[in-house]
């Protein structure tokens, strides 16, 4: 594989780690630089929630209506609006490093930017990527998560499940307070795994391991962009999803259960 100059690539011990616990942090990776472009970017998606943003992840029924939302989550894809993230070097490196801990080449996928506005209890419950992705990406899927920020259990960081990835895909479920596609599984009885990092580090996860991220109790918004990959192999077929999908187009309050 093709090494991406100015990043490393993972060590033997890192590839090993990731097999093993199905996740990985790796500290001081992406430059400041990348940092400050993509948080930028992301202001102006802030600032135009409304067009850019159309779901509050964390938009409950007691919220009120459609237009009564308060963005406590602000989740919308990012490199489909600014081009220019895809050529940065951070974009590279990701695609790189993701394709040496699986083994084969992957490629970027879809990507999100999720802030967590401040002043609002919303953490992110325990939830798998696949079960989203639907069976046909079985063991195919990576995901990179990247904070702005330092983060901790204070503002939002990530949480794993030791050897979370060896359980298979976990029943999922709609809340029925959330007017969102959010979905949660249950992880009774695993040992949780809280992982803050330095701005400037990251975290990749297998596309099976059950992950959560805590609400923001500070008084500043939390950034942090999901990078999605997945093998270059894969076939997928997005007909084929499990039966708890749920699709809601938030922007007209709709909700289409799959069959």
């Amino acid at each position: 594989m093709k090494k991406i100059m100015h990043y490393r690539s993972p060590t033997t011990i890192e590839i090993e780690k990731y097999n093993n616990s199905g996740f990985l942090v790796v500290n001081n990776v992406i430059v400041q630089e990348d940092v400050k472009t993509l948080k930028k970017i992301c202001d102006i998606v802030i600032e135009n929630k409304e067009k850019f943003a159309v779901r509050d992840w964390a938009w409950a029924k007691k919220d009120g209506k459609l237009d009564e939302r308060k963005f406590k989550i602000i989740q919308t894809t990012i490199s489909d609006k600014f081009e220019e993230i895809g050529q940065m070097s951070f974009r590279k490196w990701s695609i790189h490093f993701a394709s040496e801990l699986l083994g084969e080449p992957v490629k970027f996928w879809y990507d999100q930017f999720l802030a967590k506005s401040p002043g609002f209890n919303a953490p992110t419950p325990w939830h798998q990527d696949e079960a989203y992705w639907g069976p046909t990406l079985n063991n195919q899927g990576i995901t990179c998560w990247m904070p702005f920020q330092d983060v901790n259990t204070n503002n939002g960081c990530m949480h794993f499940i030791k050897n979370g990835h060896k359980k298979g895909i976990l029943k999922h479920t709609n809340p029925e307070q959330m007017q969102s596609d959010q979905l949660i599984c249950d992880i009774e009885d695993s040992v949780i795994i809280s992982c803050p990092i330095r701005v400037g580090s990251i975290t990749f996860h297998h596309s099976k391991m059950p992950h959560m991220t805590t609400a923001n109790k500070t008084d500043k918004t939390r950034y942090a962009l999901s990078q999605h990959f997945h093998t270059e192999s894969a076939k997928i077929d997005t007909k084929q999803q499990y039966n708890w999908k749920v699709i809601r187009t938030q922007i007209k309050d709709e909700t289409t259960e799959s069959p």
